[in-house]
């Protein structure tokens, strides 16, 4: 006899496995019973036979309560705004639309307002320190094409990005 707490499917799909295991019902029974079909109890037991209980109670996908990271075309666009530029020349530097950038920036903007941690925490450091950069100041200006965003040589993310497009210029 098991007995769980509604919700609870760890403890679930382990019953319903050991009732197959220990020939109370076949799996279809055991399916029909619980509410699921045949595949779920397969799944279950291909998990309890890779990882053993425990891999019963993790579900796929992000865990709850957590937020992918932001891309770099995110991190990127986000850093050049802060920095005065302008959406129209942000969206030229980095060969995308207008509306890809301002989607990025508004989506970037909610994100960082309801969890109040900044840009730098999320990006984990990968992004050059821009306000010390003088490009940004050239940039500010209109000047786009040319511009460099390295302010650290050890730090190649930007480069790798701009290379990608196939626009990287580092005179």
């Amino acid at each position: 006899m098991h007995h769980w707490i509604d919700g609870d499917h760890m403890a679930e799909a382990y019953a319903m496995l050991t009732l197959v295991q220990q020939g109370y019902a076949d799996q279809n029974e055991i399916a029909k019973a619980f509410g699921y079909v045949r595949s779920t109890l397969w799944r279950h037991q291909a998990q309890y036979e890779a990882g053993g209980l425990a891999a019963l109670g993790r579900s796929s996908g992000r865990p709850p309560g957590t937020r992918a990271e932001p891309s770099i075309w995110v991190r990127t666009a986000t850093s050049l705004q802060r920095n005065g530029m302008a959406i129209r020349d942000i969206a030229q530097r980095l060969k995308v639309s207008k509306t890809a950038v301002g989607k990025w920036l508004s989506r970037q903007n909610k994100l960082t307002e309801s969890t109040a941690v900044p840009l730098s925490e999320l990006a984990s450091g990968t992004l050059p320190d821009l306000p010390t950069n003088p490009a940004i100041k050239s940039a500010r200006k209109g000047d786009v094409e040319g511009l460099s965003l390295d302010s650290d040589p050890t730090n190649r993310v930007l480069d790798r990005l701009l290379a990608r497009l196939g626009k990287l210029d580092d005179r």
